[in-house]
């Protein structure tokens, strides 16, 4: 199969790449800026296009808190390359931060609370009739290009950086391991499944997550982390997100990203806090 991958480059396209090479029976070809400052999805022809069985869209600004107005730029690239992929099987990312408060699933209304958001609405709408949506919880994890302003990975790198963790939140969030939206999108490519999807590991409260990593960190480095709670009004809403579909059954769990994180630390030579 012969994947188009935008975005190929990032945080789950690298390891989304990196799974489809250890795989086999996959021809990736990624369109990423990062390696080409050509290839921006504007860009995009017909011709490019041409030859692929499959298009992953995972290109895009993806900062969920932008109130710029730039994430709008989202929706005339998506137009685009929904022109030229034409009929090709599509696999479009998208994220559970569009649910407000509540226990969710792919049947709860959505609350767009931002222009991303926003964006995102508008492109699922445009993906309806090409292919998947899947709905990821934040994700974490190792990956062959790393973020480190995801949650669990910035309170990992905290963690091992200065053996003390802040915790200013408690609302519930859904998590899911960066491989295992990979892997997701892999299943989605083979089964050609269609509709909207959550693809989600686990929720947890920011107050249970940050115990939890200073636990694992420290159960690891040998090093004792401290949690400083600043939480002096806390609604403790939950916006936590379960599937209804049900066709996606995520694995890794907090443990796995957490451990992953600290390898990559060890090996990239961060140094951690030895007081």
């Amino acid at each position: 199969m012969r994947v188009l991958v935008t975005g190929g480059a990032g945080y789950l396209g690298s390891s989304l790449c990196h799974l489809l090479g250890e795989l086999g029976g996959y021809e990736t070809v990624v369109f990423d800026r990062r390696l080409d400052p050509s290839c921006e999805v504007s860009a995009l022809t017909p011709s490019i296009c041409n030859g692929f069985d499959a298009v992953v869209h995972l290109a895009g600004i993806s900062k969920a808190g932008d109130h710029s107005g730039r994430a709008m730029e989202n929706i005339g690239e998506f137009k685009r390359l929904l022109f030229c992929a034409g009929a090709r099987y599509l696999v479009l990312a998208s994220t559970c931060a569009l649910y407000g408060a509540g226990r969710n699933n792919e049947l709860s209304p959505i609350v767009p609370n931002c222009e991303y958001s926003r964006s995102k609405i508008a492109m699922e709408r445009l993906a309806s009739s090409s292919g998947i949506v899947l709905r990821f919880g934040a994700l974490c994890g190792e990956s062959p290009q790393m973020r480190w302003d995801m949650a669990v990975n910035f309170m990992t790198r905290a963690a091992w950086e200065s053996n003390s963790l802040e915790v200013w939140g408690d609302n519930v969030r859904p998590y899911v391991h960066v491989k295992d939206a990979a892997l997701a999108i892999v299943q989605a490519l083979n089964s050609k499944a269609s509709g909207i999807h959550n693809v989600v590991g686990w929720n947890m409260s920011t107050r249970r997550l940050s115990h939890s990593i200073a636990c694992l960190v420290s159960y690891w480095t040998g090093r004792y982390v401290d949690v400083v709670d600043r939480i002096y009004r806390s609604d403790g809403r939950s916006f936590s997100v379960t599937s209804e579909t049900n066709l996606f059954h995520p694995t890794m769990k907090l443990d796995d990203a957490v451990l992953g994180c600290l390898n990559v630390l060890a090996r990239q030579g961060y140094q951690g806090c030895r007081s």
